[in-house]
């Protein structure tokens, strides 16, 4: 069986083509043991008749790769999210990272941590310090619109991919809601909002 080998001295598909006309050559052309009649042949085989179906594989395997790449990157920074909880009708919009969140309508105050809303109300709760423990575990510090209440938590990222708030001490995290105060559990399980 012969040694399959070429070297391409940077010639264009075409190029290589005309330079022999392999149909008629009978004889194989050998260099140092090589045959490169039968290498040639091979190869202008496979890139003739399976060239388009080698840059779909080849195109397919880069987007794949980019693909993973990218995920890769937005997983490692699990506290750069918006997650919320849809029972319970709140939100957290965080980047414990770059600390750039502006709470709509409220630019005046800068850039922050991060903040908890809810879609029935108006309020908000800030969050005014954090700090990421490792790659699966955060500690906050959050103080309400008025600066009258504050408490500590931790968000965890759980393993299906959900994240757990749990508060450990200070006021009780509530909202007003038609004249009422929904007050939200200590221990609440949220879902990550595709942004």
């Amino acid at each position: 069986m012969p040694f399959y080998c070429a070297v391409w001295g940077g010639w264009d598909w075409e190029d290589w083509e005309d330079w022999v006309n392999w149909e008629d050559r009978k004889k194989p052309i050998w260099i140092n043991g090589i045959d490169l009649f039968s290498a040639s042949v091979n190869l202008r085989y496979l890139c003739k008749k399976h060239k388009p179906l080698i840059m779909r594989k080849a195109f397919l395997l880069f987007a794949l790769c980019l693909t993973a790449a990218l995920s890769a990157a937005q997983e490692a920074r699990p506290f750069d999210v918006e997650i919320r909880n849809d029972e319970l009708k709140i939100y957290i919009r965080m980047n414990l990272y770059d600390r750039d969140v502006t709470v709509p309508g409220q630019d005046m105050l800068g850039a922050m941590d991060g903040f908890i809303g809810s879609t029935q109300s108006a309020g908000k709760w800030y969050i005014v310090d954090s700090r990421v423990k490792d790659d699966r575990t955060a500690e906050m510090e959050v103080a309400n619109d008025y600066g009258s209440e504050d408490f500590t938590a931790t968000v965890k990222v759980n393993d299906d991919g959900t994240y757990t708030f749990t508060k450990k001490n200070g006021s009780t995290l509530k909202f007003a809601v038609r004249g009422k105060w929904q007050k939200i559990p200590g221990k609440t399980t949220f879902i990550k909002v595709r942004r």
